[in-house]
């Protein structure tokens, strides 16, 4: 059976109708490649933009440690000064028994003991000490003796070589024994070998604006 012939003209018909497969993926071609600097530059964009959040959530994550941190600090500080307020009230009362009392007597010698140990501690250093607390100890002539009988109750640190805080929250048998940090470590704990440590800078105030 013989086929008809296509008549070219039909061919070209067909080919303008269909659109035909070749025409289609020149022209999707052209259309990336047209498009291809407005693509890289969004994902340039897109790349920035990552790394600023990732730059924010490292500073928000270092910023929640600080407040952590100093929320801690302040909790120990208050429970730690709360025990040593105690002790200086029972000291206070024991001063207040007639010399003569048997209770009385121990606690002064108590104290002048402690008195000499702080003098000749090289940790005590009055004049640092005097610039420090210049508010409380002004009019005070004999900064040994203040310090045992009053400051070391008050959290003061006797130079910038002991923390009396810091004493505290690594040994927190002697605030359970309401013993004043520098006390404790001039009478005991230097002798048990207990770690100390130096004065350091305040930590920073956070930022108003947290975010």
């Amino acid at each position: 059976m013989c086929q008809k012939p296509v008549h070219p003209n039909e061919t070209a018909s067909f080919d303008q109708n269909t659109g035909g497969c070749d025409g289609a993926d020149s022209d999707g071609v052209a259309d990336l490649v047209s498009h291809h600097p407005l693509l890289e530059q969004r994902c340039g964009e897109s790349l920035t933009e990552t790394a600023d959040v990732s730059d924010e959530v490292v500073r928000l994550e270092a910023l929640v440690a600080l407040l952590q941190r100093q929320l801690r600090n302040a909790s120990l500080q208050s429970y730690i000064a709360g025990e040593l307020g105690s002790a200086f009230a029972q000291q206070e009362a024991l001063f207040s028994k007639p010399f003569f009392a048997p209770a009385c007597r121990r606690a002064k010698l108590r104290m002048s003991r402690d008195i000499d140990l702080v003098r000749n501690s090289a940790l005590f250093d009055a004049e640092w000490y005097g610039a420090m607390y210049c508010n409380a100890v002004e009019k005070v002539s004999d900064l040994a003796s203040y310090f045992v009988a009053n400051g070391a109750y008050q959290l003061h640190n006797p130079g910038p070589g002991f923390n009396s805080l810091d004493y505290h929250i690594a040994h927190p048998d002697v605030t359970t024994a309401r013993i004043p940090a520098f006390l404790h470590y001039l009478r005991n704990g230097q002798a048990e070998g207990r770690a100390i440590f130096s004065v350091g800078p305040p930590l920073p105030d956070p930022p108003l604006k947290l975010i």
